[in-house]
């Protein structure tokens, strides 16, 4: 069969799909195709078409998201269609607001927490404090939250957070707000923790500050929080009316930390710069229901660069549990620059990916940002992302210890009836899978999922 393969924005002929299908016996014709004019690559795609009189056209290019049988007619008529779309869509992103957001105040650096008191007052956060904190913040900063919060003047009480950021574990802990009668709530722990702070806060109508006591998501920066069911399973998102009033983040503590949890924020971090890249070309609304900035994607792509840069270095640093430059840099990506690019660019397949996966039982022991990365995998693949692309994440991860297979999340086997049900739940209505400039269904996301194994498995064949 003859196909000629439209490639995807930012991509280059020669990708995984064209190659694919080449190796499977079709003649493939893959023009290259310009990012900035489309009208002209419009007319290269006709060109071809008619030189060649290809049996199939498969595009993914922009708004061309779909294979087709063609005919002359229907090309034409399907590409000018997508120039009006694409038009529409301009005009539309005109009309849209662009939106930043972050914390008040965010401090970072070697026994921040000693401060925490003193950084509260500073922003008029008076007491009482209801400290919700997991078992390891609970142990490792009792004695410093007694010290600070005495020496700044601010009562305080400690709940321990019970596991799971769901709605029954929010009404606990509002609750406990209550009955302590809290002006402020602080998280203490890790993402869920701070999603549950969050939340409790934004449904009494107190400010919240939040303590990452490991980097191992983009939690704590953000306004929303990711609601679980009791299970573990993916329930919703929760948007609230402003950020956090203070990010405090001690890097000695996180330096005590597992080396697992640091490398799972690296995974959420890393899809941060192709999904706000994604929404931002394709001029979707970001988290807030804007248009992004220039700010936010240099952001996001910082977040990448640093990375590549520090990753391996910073999780030396944590596997012997000291605060070095290059974990002072790579927590500040994971948390705040990952944080701010992800929220004011948006989200995109990976994280919808990952969305999915948690239907899967097999997954619940994996973290989210372990998740993620695998749902980047995923987003690349349906992409089309060129072979350099893929090569540069599949190195990094293999080399700080991400998953790129389906067993290294849980699913060694993964009957077609459970692909099936992550597939339906990555691509349910309302999920930000829903943000790439093409239509996706399940059957596409089953099929990325399993090309991505295959990809990750060969990779570490080669390796």
């Amino acid at each position: 069969m003859k196909i000629l393969f439209l490639h995807g924005w930012q991509s280059v002929p020669g990708g995984v799909k064209p190659t694919y299908l080449a190796q499977h016996s079709h003649e493939v014709v893959n023009p290259k195709l310009p990012d900035e004019d489309f009208g002209e690559a419009v007319s290269i795609a006709q060109d071809e078409f008619d030189n060649h009189q290809p049996d199939v056209v498969v595009g993914s290019y922009r708004n061309i998201s779909c294979s087709w049988p063609v005919s002359g007619t229907r090309m034409s008529r399907i590409l000018s269609r997508s120039m009006t779309e694409r038009k529409n869509q301009r005009q539309k992103e005109d009309a849209m607001l662009s939106v930043f957001c972050f914390p008040s105040r965010y401090t970072q650096g070697k026994n921040a927490t000693d401060s925490l008191g003193q950084e509260m007052v500073g922003l008029r956060l008076r007491g009482p404090a209801l400290v919700i904190a997991g078992r390891s913040a609970i142990r490792l900063l009792t004695d410093t939250w007694k010290t600070t919060f005495r020496e700044a003047g601010i009562d305080h009480a400690v709940h321990p957070f019970g596991g799971e950021c769901s709605h029954a574990e929010i009404e606990r802990v509002k609750s406990a707000a209550r009955q302590h009668k809290a002006q402020v709530i602080v998280g203490a722990g890790g993402g869920k923790v701070l999603d549950t702070a969050r939340a409790a806060a934004a449904d009494l109508d107190l400010p919240v500050v939040n303590c990452p006591t490991v980097a191992s998501s983009d939690a704590p920066c953000s306004a929303l929080s990711v609601i679980y069911t009791e299970e573990g399973v993916f329930h919703e998102y929760r948007f609230y009316r402003k950020n956090p009033d203070l990010v405090l983040v001690d890097t000695r503590v996180i330096a005590q930390g597992p080396p697992r949890l640091l490398v799972a924020g690296m995974g959420d971090a890393l899809a941060t710069w192709f999904e706000a890249k994604t929404c931002v070309e394709g001029h979707v609304k970001n988290m807030r229901g804007g248009a992004s900035t220039q700010s936010a994607l240099a952001l996001a792509k910082l977040c990448y660069e640093t990375l590549l840069a520090d990753g391996a270095e910073a999780l030396r640093a944590v596997q012997t549990h000291v605060a070095t430059p290059a974990l002072e840099r790579l927590v500040e990506a994971n948390t705040l620059l990952s944080g701010l690019g992800f929220e004011s660019s948006g989200l995109a397949a990976a994280h919808a990916v990952h969305n999915g996966l948690t239907a899967a039982p097999g997954t619940h022991d994996y973290f989210h940002g372990e998740k993620v990365a695998y749902g980047l995998l995923v987003q690349l693949v349906l992409e089309g992302q060129s072979r350099p692309v893929l090569q540069q994440v599949l190195r990094f991860a293999a080399e700080v210890g991400l998953p790129i297979t389906l067993a290294e999340i849980g699913l060694k086997e993964l009957p077609k009836e459970l692909l099936h049900k992550v597939a339906s739940r990555a691509t349910a209505k309302g999920e930000t899978i829903h943000n790439e400039p093409f239509e996706v269904r399940p059957d596409m996301v089953a099929d990325a999922i399993l090309a991505a194994d295959a990809m990750g498995r060969a990779w570490k064949t080669m390796k």
